[in-house]
């Protein structure tokens, strides 16, 4: 059962993908982070929290880590957020 077998490497799995986070937030240094897609998003999914409380603990190099937080714009989160970028860059 998948549920079942991610609910055991649930742990595991959110620490791994805290690294990757960490590696991008020294690469890029955003103000803040969205986390999506199926193993985020799904009920049997990661947890969003336990990803940036692992990421909190694996940060040095700032004394503030960006916001981390869950994706809400499901799978069109992508295409909003450039128009607004674009809108703000452009003062539309």
């Amino acid at each position: 059962d998948t549920a079942i077998r991610l609910e055991f490497w649930g742990d595991e799995i959110e620490k791994i993908t805290a690294v990757g986070v960490h590696n991008s937030i020294l690469h890029w240094s955003p103000d803040a982070v969205v986390l999506g897609g199926s193993m985020i998003v799904k009920k049997v999914g990661i947890s969003a929290e336990n990803v940036a409380k692992n990421v909190s603990s694996l940060l040095k190099a700032f004394s503030i880590a960006p916001v981390i937080k869950e994706a809400e714009l499901d799978d069109s989160g992508g295409l909003i957020g450039s128009l607004a970028y674009l809108r703000q860059k452009l003062s539309l």
